[in-house]
């Protein structure tokens, strides 16, 4: 139901543990950032939204992708929003900032797999790209990428009459140390 105003639901009150050489999806928030959601929590038009900044590294010799998952389920295991994978330039970053903010609406709720949610977002960093094997475009400003640049879907479906937990997760294309992230801040905000 909804209560009228905007309220935090979860937070990083540390920065989260520091990823490289890692392609599977790992989670970037430290454990206590990670949002258990009762069945009361859930209602069609609930709206969410995701904020999330830290610092990115990647290297030049292998462009890599790196791919952010809102997560839902009893262990985050269902990838209820992605940002599709996001392009890192041909420029060495050591450590520069990124920043992705997603909003997120539910669609249906039930058992099963009937549940779902609307969603779509920014990336924001100058170690991303919109296309291509390029540099930086320092002298234009940091690309803002739309998140997934696809057409909108619903994510996958999730049981929304059990315990979820709402989880932040990142992949990357290339195992190397050099291709690293950590989350630095985040929030989970219930805009209703």
């Amino acid at each position: 139901m909804p209560k009228g105003y905007s309220a935090v639901l979860a937070s990083a009150r540390t920065a989260g543990t520091a990823r490289n050489t890692f392609t599977a999806a790992v989670t970037l928030l430290p454990d206590h950032a990670r949002c258990p959601m009762t069945p009361y929590d859930w209602f069609e038009g609930r709206v969410l939204r995701v904020m999330a900044a830290g610092s990115i590294s990647n290297l030049v010799t292998t462009q890599p992708t790196f791919t952010f998952e809102f997560r839902l389920g009893p262990t985050a295991n269902i990838v209820a929003f992605t940002t599709g994978a996001n392009l890192t330039s041909a420029t060495v970053h050591t450590n520069v900032p990124w920043w992705l903010d997603i909003l997120l609406t539910v669609r249906a709720v039930g058992s099963g797999t009937a549940a779902n949610i609307m969603g779509q977002g920014l990336v924001t960093s100058r170690a991303f790209l919109d296309a291509g094997t390029g540099g930086d475009l320092t002298t234009l400003g940091h690309a803002s990428l739309l998140a997934p640049e696809t057409a909108p879907a619903v994510g996958t479906g999730f049981d929304s009459t059990v315990v979820n937990v709402a989880d932040l997760l990142v992949s990357c294309s290339a195992s190397n140390v050099g291709n690293a992230i950590q989350l630095h801040q985040y929030i989970l905000e219930d805009l209703n």
